[in-house]
């Protein structure tokens, strides 16, 4: 700092002598220009001499603005890269989905090419919903399967009173079930209507309902085969109008949301499609 205040002097020391030199000998020219001259020239010669503290901060303030443009960089590649990260995210959602569903099927010798294809069809469908794949995730472990049986969403379970040995799940990839019949589903039938790949959703609720709340299951008679367990029914249909409305606020695509169990099917051109 001493050092910086005595060349400080210096040069104005400098500057004054300069302006009263050149202001007696050279007439010729206005003084105040000569000496605006030298005020330009002296602070270069000072900065190339010895100003290190002048270049040091000129130095960082370029680099402060470098960092904060690739701080802003940083944060645009970020955003851009948004959209690739959701599609790998996806890409591995829908891997797990059908990985999952082709371990549990099984053949049965009957529409064996339609089934293989509305696998693919199902992952890639089901794999953009979070909600639908934990559920998938959380029913993976246990002994189920699923095959094809023409105008069916069914689940079979095998056990006896006190336990659950295993459950079978019926499916028809060209069968949707309409669940209302008011006169508003003419005009919206996507809230009357359930794809067959929505339809199938309800059965791997009673798949992870079975296994993972067994003993509510069996206590409200789900191995009662002299009476239906309209209560335990109750609560899957609870649980599927909710991850119907998680769905619906993914895709912005409105669901059937009911409160009986009943209703009927209907062809559908693909296993996502109602009609």
């Amino acid at each position: 700092m001493i050092r910086t205040l005595a060349f400080q002097n210096l040069f104005i020391l400098i500057k004054a002598m300069v302006l009263i030199v050149f202001d007696r000998l050279c007439y010729c020219f206005p003084a105040r220009l000569i000496g605006l001259f030298a005020l330009l020239l002296l602070p270069v010669t000072a900065a190339a001499d010895g100003g290190h503290s002048t270049d040091d901060a000129v130095q960082k303030s370029l680099y402060f603005i470098q960092s904060e443009r690739m701080d802003e960089n940083d944060i645009r590649a970020s955003l851009d890269f948004n959209a690739p990260l959701k599609v790998t995210q996806k890409a591995n959602a829908v891997a797990t989905v059908e990985r999952i569903l082709r371990q549990h099927y099984t053949e049965n010798g009957r529409k064996t090419l339609l089934m293989n294809e509305s696998i693919g069809e199902l992952a890639e469908y089901l794999g953009q919903f979070p909600e639908v794949v934990s559920l998938l995730n959380d029913i993976n472990p246990f002994p189920w399967t699923f095959e094809y049986r023409q105008r069916s969403f069914l689940t079979e379970v095998t056990g006896t009173h006190l336990r659950v040995d295993k459950v079978k799940v019926f499916f028809d990839p060209q069968a949707s079930a309409k669940l209302k019949f008011h006169r508003a589903c003419s005009k919206k039938p996507l809230h009357c209507i359930a794809s067959p790949a929505d339809a199938l959703l309800h059965e791997f609720l009673h798949v992870r309902s079975v296994f993972l709340d067994t003993e509510s299951f069996l206590a409200q008679g789900g191995m009662n085969r002299a009476l239906y367990p309209y209560m335990y029914e109750q609560k899957i249909i609870d649980q599927e109008n909710d991850l119907y409305r998680a769905m619906s606020e993914v895709d912005h695509q409105p669901r059937p949301i009911r409160r009986e169990h009943h209703g009927k099917y209907a062809i559908a051109g693909c296993v996502s499609c109602i009609q």
